[in-house]
């Protein structure tokens, strides 16, 4: 089967008014009931191709009485018969089972063949997946049976299309070719080869793969369920919560809000957008000071004499309070900017717009959790405070392109005012973060 075919038979799926397209629409919204009209399928097979008697049926038609009157379903029966051409073949079985089917000449007017063309299109298609016409498996339900929650629950098909999941094959060939790629800049034979030019940049990009926070596809990935020892059960499933502080499911609508046609009003989608850079930006650099503590605390003079893993792990104790609270401000500040994109979230789903005061006090959130960020103690760390790429990091954290613009017109309301009240009561985003 070329490309080409499968191309023309997607382009003839594509015409709004196929099957194909129309069932699509479960609810109905997209077309309306014709009352008083309606459509006549009639399929004739096997017919004696003697060509009186077509004629014989043509003229028969022409004169029927009610044939004269336009509007008549006999009119139109005549209309099209007059249309008739050979538009495809028709196969039938033979009586005969040790006989091979039989193939005929199949007739028809224009609704006809394109009724016939959506089927073949159909056929087309499905031959990519079933090249053996007897082998009729449901490769990808069975596929998304074992593999993926969502699916198997009746839910979020979108966010796990072959489309999708063939990209994330292509992710691991990534993380692969970033094994092969970092062992041989160790090996003095290739060191050069892949210390420098495409070789470098390509093991780099892996790399990041592997070693920077993306919270849209942990959500989506976290739904591969447990098989042969891979993926993740119910416990495994937890981990995205503890690390993120939002549930799979949260992360998953972030994802449904951003790119186009999501149905938001414009400027929300942007939001969205900036809150899932800085959610990376600050998983990033959380998982990078914390593994330099980490390091640091297992090259302490006090840790490498210990003799005891008692006295091992009342060191470790020590210094992962230690490190606790060198984040703590920093780790307060991001739960607080969690609680405030559930808000919005809640918003965007229920008004198809922001609240002025919730977004007014996250822009604080976002201010103080920065500046967190930049003054944590633990960038001083000896192999972080002369790092010049890390600093140059810090110092433009949380590095989003894109900054954060406030959306507009009905996309922001402002809450009304009540008698009295002091309309800046609420917004402290120091408040805020004491009580995450």
């Amino acid at each position: 089967m070329s490309s080409t075919e499968e191309l023309q038979a997607s382009n003839t799926l594509k015409r709004k008014a196929t099957r194909w397209q129309a069932t699509a629409d479960a609810d109905g919204e997209g077309y309306d009931e014709a009352v008083g009209r309606y459509s006549l399928l009639l399929f004739l097979r096997d017919l004696d191709d003697t060509p009186d008697k077509w004629a014989e049926f043509v003229n028969g038609l022409r004169n029927a009485p009610s044939a004269i009157d336009e509007k008549s379903t006999m009119a139109t029966l005549l209309a099209a018969a007059n249309d008739t051409r050979p538009i495809d073949y028709d196969y039938l079985e033979n009586p005969d089972i040790n006989a091979k089917r039989r193939r005929l000449i199949l007739y028809g007017n224009q609704d006809a063949e394109d009724q016939v063309g959506e089927h073949d299109a159909l056929v087309t298609i499905a031959r990519r997946m079933w090249p053996d016409p007897d082998d009729l498996e449901d490769v990808l339900g069975n596929a998304y049976e074992d593999n993926i929650r969502k699916i198997a629950e009746g839910g979020e098909r979108e966010l796990y299309n072959p489309h999708v999941i063939f990209s994330y094959a292509r992710s691991w060939s990534e993380v692969r070719y970033r094994f092969m790629n970092h062992a041989l800049r160790d090996d003095p034979a290739y060191n050069d080869k892949y210390s420098t030019g495409r070789g470098f940049n390509k093991g780099t990009e892996a790399n990041t793969i592997v070693h920077k926070s993306n919270v849209l596809l942990d959500a989506v990935m976290c739904e591969f369920q447990l098989l042969r020892g891979t993926g993740y059960n119910d416990q495994d499933r937890y981990i995205f919560q503890e690390l993120y502080q939002l549930s799979p499911e949260e992360g998953r609508e972030l994802l449904r809000f951003t790119g186009d046609n999501n149905g938001l009003r414009i400027g929300l989608s942007p939001v969205f957008n900036y809150f899932i850079s800085f959610i990376n930006s600050y998983m990033t650099w959380r998982v990078r000071v914390l593994e330099s503590a980490r390091k640091l605390f297992l090259q302490n003079a006090a840790f490498r004499s210990a003799t005891s893993n008692a006295q091992r792990n009342r060191l470790r104790a020590e210094a992962n309070e230690a490190t606790a609270k060198q984040i703590r401000a920093a780790d307060l500040g991001y739960r607080a900017f969690v609680n405030h994109v559930r808000v919005l979230l809640d918003e965007a789903n229920t008004l198809d717009a922001f609240n002025k005061t919730t977004f007014d006090q996250l822009e604080k959130i976002i201010a103080t959790t920065t500046g967190e960020v930049r003054n944590c103690q633990l960038n001083k760390a000896p192999d972080l405070k002369d790092n010049r790429k890390f600093q140059t990091e810090l110092r433009n954290f949380p590095s989003i392109m894109v900054p954060l613009r406030r959306p507009t017109g009905t996309s922001m309301i402002a809450p009304p005012r009540q008698r009295g009240s002091d309309s800046t009561a609420g917004t402290d985003g120091n408040s805020v973060m004491g009580n995450a």
